[in-house]
């Protein structure tokens, strides 16, 4: 259920966004094609989603298979949405103009031509697709028109489909691929920095990284050179544990940054992740929430 939530906020944005272009503007992002048939707009559409969909959301997961079709549900259900969305604001005006912007009558209030009944959401979501113009061009030129050709119509409508549930897709993997994941709980792991420091040496660093390869513990070396909040020599080096809520196994990654000669640290070729045990996940969390309990009370 908090997943779901979490869902919705991003899901809404983008509702929002689109019901906004279409009021301002007139114009459907979902129908936007690049060289006539690469559903472009619905791509981007879809994608928006993961822009705001922050990493806290991906980390409730808790089976891949499960979340994955969630995502796919919530893409179609906003898909249907958007279009709902359309129908709401399509209003005629007293010119039997068409627009967005709720001047005159609802749609709803007129007959629909092919089927002699009023405009129900599902008949004008035909209606629109049977009967809309198909414009291809080129260097902002026309060079063909098609008027109403239903199963054009159809095909490109399908492809938008099909596009949007790839850019949910392809949203989903950006936002994952760099986030660490426990097989055996299928679930994502968390990141904490539990050290950055410019006074290890490269000596230092690989006696710390056999301590942790062997599991042990390595408290006394953080005490030995604390956390620091800006670094101030050339090099530093930060230490991250990735680990999983649920069983406590974990990662150790360990980066080096030098200074550049902009005058920004960026990641050099050292970097380690290093498997370690629940025994050593449990006491390096345990001096973490310490340190942060004092920093806490001496504010």
């Amino acid at each position: 259920m908090v997943l779901v939530l979490l869902l919705l906020v991003p899901i809404g944005i983008v509702f929002a966004t689109l019901m906004g272009l279409l009021y301002l503007f007139g114009f459907d992002l979902l129908t936007f094609n690049l060289i006539y048939i690469i559903p472009v707009g619905a791509f981007i559409s879809s994608c928006l989603m993961f822009v705001f969909f922050g990493e806290k959301c991906v980390k409730k997961e808790i089976n891949t298979k499960k979340f994955t079709l969630l995502v796919l549900i919530l893409s179609v259900s906003l898909f249907i949405g958007i279009q709902y969305g359309q129908y709401k604001m399509t209003y005629i005006d007293d010119t039997d103009g068409l627009n967005y912007k709720m001047k005159g009558n609802h749609v709803s209030e007129y007959i629909n031509p092919d089927t002699e009944d009023g405009f129900t959401f599902l008949s004008y979501v035909t209606f629109s697709i049977n009967h809309s113009s198909i414009s291809f061009s080129r260097r902002m030129h026309t060079l063909i028109k098609l008027d109403g050709v239903k199963i054009i119509n159809w095909i490109i409508y399908i492809i938008s489909f099909i596009g949007f549930l790839i850019g949910s897709m392809a949203g989903l993997h950006a936002r994952t691929t760099n986030l660490a994941y426990c097989d055996h709980c299928k679930k994502y792991m968390k990141r904490i920095p539990f050290s950055l420091s410019n006074n290890f040496s490269k000596e230092k660093i690989s006696v710390l990284e056999e301590r942790i390869k062997s599991s042990e513990s390595i408290i006394d070396h953080l005490e030995a050179h604390p956390a620091l909040n800006k670094a101030t020599a050339l090099t530093y080096y930060k230490l991250h544990l990735l680990y999983c809520e649920s069983c406590k196994n974990g990662i150790v990654n360990i980066q080096r940054f030098k200074l550049n000669d902009k005058s920004k640290y960026v990641s050099d070729e050292l970097e380690k992740e290093i498997k370690v045990d629940p025994i050593f996940v449990t006491e390096h969390l345990d001096y973490t929430l310490n340190k942060i309990n004092e920093v806490t009370e001496a504010l």
